[in-house]
């Protein structure tokens, strides 16, 4: 199993580690031997298959954070987007707009909104 790491940083909080992972093959006990707080990227694809949904709520009780990525397409994934600690949003990936009522749909859950790919600093 391989993680790659990527550091998110705020301004006097401590650095997340973001973990892209395949959570439907990987064993529990290799993910609780990642640090608390951890980060574990979830692809909203996977996020739909209900092994790797109850993994990610069993992991989340246990202090684990949940990252998915926003798909303009709507796959279905709204319990996920629910569980979810971040939801990356690709401003590439959808007209002007479009970025706002995504944006505002999106903080009304508890999520935190990353947006990447941002052409235009006045969108955000």
């Amino acid at each position: 199993m391989q993680f790659y790491r990527e550091e998110a940083r705020e301004a006097n909080r401590p650095q997340n580690g973001f973990f892209y992972a395949d959570l439907a093959p990987t064993e529990m006990d290799v993910l609780k031997s990642l640090p608390k707080g951890t980060v574990l990227q979830i692809s909203e694809k996977d996020g739909l298959d209900k092994d790797v949904f109850i993994k990610s709520s069993m992991l989340k009780k246990l202090s684990y954070q949940i990252a998915v990525n926003h798909v303009p397409t709507g796959l279905g994934a709204s319990p996920l987007h629910q569980m979810a600690d971040f939801v990356r949003v690709d401003a590439l990936s959808l007209e002007p707009d479009q970025i706002e009522s995504t944006v505002a749909l999106l903080r009304k859950r508890s999520a935190k909104v990353i947006a990447v790919n941002v052409q235009d600093r006045d969108l955000f």
